[in-house]
């Protein structure tokens, strides 16, 4: 073969492996790199829009293209996709074309799944206690003597020695209910004050375990207290009984928020109370320096016991179980709500107004005039105040009874009380409710609330254009089975809200 001829052939083979080189090269700009089935953010020369595509088994590749045109359901367009010089172009059935200026991979904005608050209504949580919880010391005569259905004179025989001795350096104890629960915020707390005339009655007497079991599976912390117990035959005495167990009952309440462990929401307390317990209740809720009785000046102020602790607290609402107070006007000092439960045929502790014990011979010389449930709920009006009243006559305590044997037992009344005050409470923690809106066919939808922490959007049969705090603005496709717009939260006070628009 001549020289030329070799020439000839090996220009040839040049020729033909650059081509091939270029072919390789020209694959590759044009190789088409996306994922089956994910969605992209397009904008084309018509606008901006959305596309998911998958590879086809001859090596093709076709898709689905939404065009957002302003309203809230796009075209589902079937295209092909192309790709010529690393461009990248859709192809409709019809043949038209339309090039992609840019693609992006769609990414929902971050979701977290909250439920419906339930408020503490329901039973969620076992319950854990801790018994005998010391909250404070202070000078006093005793602090428990369980209620034997003894008279006090009877009482006062057994105490002669105590109250002779005089005062002397109590510790204050209380028992202290927990639910069992991972929540990293705060917790409602709810106070439980016994009842015995300020003479005797225990954190354990019967209903109060029950009632905190109840409460505490629900959420709340919970603290069933003891208090200083015990005065002398006067009536004087008797007023600084009572005003000591404010102190103390203010004390327990200071403990319980200063003593981080619990995780106490200082803005979400409940006291509730039965009989002497009660109009504790009452005081701590709505007592202040000025309504101090004259002779009780002399056991201090209001934070006299553990003045050390500085924690300040609000108390939403009282369970007021026939308890009563000595002056309406004190209802004003605060914008806590009462509910109230007593038998219209109360004895011991007056239903309207009137003077305590009614047994007792001159009860109008011996006791000053109270005013109970009726009189609490007509005064603060039907915006702060419930009571449910029983046809009771001659009773006092109604929430236990005796059965065929003689065994103290709790009365269907008792667990009447539970439910009304869960549901009372409940309603007073609840936040201002979410709104939600949204009309027609606009892609905007919105929540309102004055007391909104965080928001987070979802979208099924879709994509989410934008979204800013309460509102997101929402493209469907037209091809989806189903289109549902969700949006869920918490509240600050830390409880969630959620809801579904189904389309």
């Amino acid at each position: 073969m001549k020289l030329r001829h070799y020439i000839t052939v090996l220009l040839a083979f040049v020729l033909c492996v650059g081509c091939k080189e270029k072919d390789k090269e020209k694959e590759k700009e044009n190789e088409i790199n996306l994922a089956t089935g994910t969605v992209y953010r397009l904008t084309t020369t018509e606008g901006d829009g959305f596309a998911k595509f998958e590879r086809m088994p001859d090596g093709k590749w076709s898709g689905v293209y939404y065009l957002n045109e302003g309203r809230m359901m796009a075209d589902a367009r079937k295209v092909s996709l192309t790709s010529e010089n690393g461009k990248l172009t859709l192809t409709e059935i019809t043949g038209d074309t339309i090039p992609i200026l840019s693609h992006s991979l769609y990414e929902a904005p971050e979701f977290k799944d909250y439920p419906e608050t339930w408020t503490y209504q329901d039973s969620a949580y076992a319950v854990s206690v801790k018994k005998d919880v010391v909250y404070a010391k202070a000078e006093g005569y005793w602090i428990s003597y369980p209620d034997t259905g003894g008279t006090i004179n009877e009482i006062f025989k057994v105490k002669k020695t105590e109250l002779k001795r005089g005062k002397t350096e109590l510790k204050l104890t209380m028992d202290v209910y927990l639910p069992k629960d991972n929540k990293s915020g705060s917790r409602p707390l709810l106070v439980l004050v016994h009842g015995g005339a300020f003479f005797n009655g225990d954190k354990r007497d019967p209903g109060f375990p029950e009632f905190a079991r109840y409460f505490a599976g629900r959420g709340y912390v919970v603290a069933s207290v003891n208090y200083r117990l015990g005065f002398r035959k006067s009536l004087p005495s008797v007023n600084r009984a009572g005003f000591r167990a404010v102190q103390d009952v203010d004390a327990a309440i200071r403990y319980l928020v200063h003593q981080k462990d619990y995780a106490v929401d200082a803005g979400r307390v409940f006291v509730v109370g039965t009989s002497a317990g009660g109009i504790t209740a009452l005081n701590v809720a709505f007592m202040k320096e000025d309504n101090i009785p004259s002779v009780a000046k002399d056991e201090g102020g209001i934070k006299a016991v553990s003045p050390e602790l500085k924690d300040t607290f609000t108390i939403l609402g009282v369970g007021n179980l026939w308890g009563a107070v000595n002056d309406l006007s004190i209802l004003n000092n605060a914008t806590t709500s009462v509910i109230s439960f007593q038998s219209t045929g109360d004895r011991v502790v007056p239903f309207g107004e009137g003077h305590p014990f009614k047994n007792v011979f001159l009860n109008w010389l011996v006791f000053p005039k109270m005013y109970g449930s009726e009189k609490i709920t007509e005064y603060l009006g039907s915006q702060r105040a419930s009571l449910k009243s029983y046809d009771l006559p001659g009773r006092h305590t109604i929430h236990t009874e005796e059965d065929e044997k003689g065994n103290t037992i709790l009365s269907p009344r008792f667990y009447e009380m539970e439910s009304g005050m869960c549901q009372y409470f409940s309603n007073l923690m609840s936040p201002p409710p979410v709104v939600p809106e949204h009309t027609g066919l606009t892609q905007t939808f919105k929540v309102t609330s004055s007391d909104i922490e965080s928001v987070y959007w979802q979208v099924q049969g879709g994509v989410i254009l934008e979204q800013s705090g309460c509102s997101a603005k929402v493209l469907l496709f037209s091809d989806a089975p189903s289109y549902t717009v969700t949006v869920c939260g918490t509240y600050k006070s830390g409880e969630t809200f959620r809801h579904t628009w189904v389309l």
